[in-house]
């Protein structure tokens, strides 16, 4: 298949199709600071400069020790490094860590994770995610209206979540089906650093902003 590259950055466990070309994102997954995969049939190896990453474990160190919310500017700097840094070859500490870790333990529990979310929330949820075909996702994906609204209840409460596709807001229309996935779809984290009661804690914070919702 010519002139396809699939982008797999938000499915880092989705196996590759043949004969396809297909990028994958290390540092969605991983406590990394960078790194990614391309797969891809050429017999020719990219020759790319190597980087180096240690200066960009700053950001992790204080997200261990400080939570997301303090380690946020330096993400954001960080981001901005990757966005103008062009094609590097994976720094030699990146591979380090990514080979000290136990993919299929990371699979398991994101789906552990993802499933006990599923089985609390999917009766609220508008996005309906009956399928059982996943393999270590990224999050559970929660829709509903004003989910902007439920993510600042969130991150007030030190749940931290992402927000994806904002670029999308600006180049669609606002009444189409993916302008409002961009603005009220509530990636919930199933990260396999989360525990059981973590998981409670989220279910039950989900659960309290819309019984709020449902008193106003």
């Amino acid at each position: 298949m010519k002139n396809v590259i699939i982008d797999n950055t938000q499915a880092f466990f989705e196996q590759p199709l043949e004969h396809v070309d297909t990028i994958y994102s290390a540092r969605k997954f991983f406590g990394v600071p960078d790194g990614g995969y391309l797969y891809m049939d050429a017999d020719k190896q990219l020759d790319l400069k190597q980087d180096a990453s240690y200066y960009r474990c700053d950001a992790l160190l204080k997200q261990i020790d400080l939570g997301s919310e303090a380690a946020a500017p330096l993400f954001e700097e960080n981001e901005a490094y990757l966005d103008r840094c062009g094609l590097r070859a994976m720094p030699r500490l990146t591979q380090r860590l990514l080979m000290s870790i136990d993919y299929q333990h990371v699979m398991t529990k994101r789906n552990e994770n993802y499933l006990f979310l599923r089985n609390h929330l999917n009766p609220y949820n508008q996005l309906k995610t009956d399928s059982n075909d996943f393999n270590g996702p990224m999050c559970y994906p929660f829709l509903m209206d004003n989910g902007e609204q439920l993510k600042e209840y969130l991150m007030e409460r030190r749940i931290f979540v992402n927000d994806y596709w904002e670029e999308v807001l600006e180049r669609v229309p606002t009444d189409s089906f993916e302008h409002r996935l961009a603005k009220d779809l509530v990636p919930l984290p199933v990260d396999q650093h989360c525990s059981t009661a973590e998981m409670h804690i989220i279910v039950r914070t989900v659960l309290e902003f819309l019984k709020i919702k449902d008193k106003s």
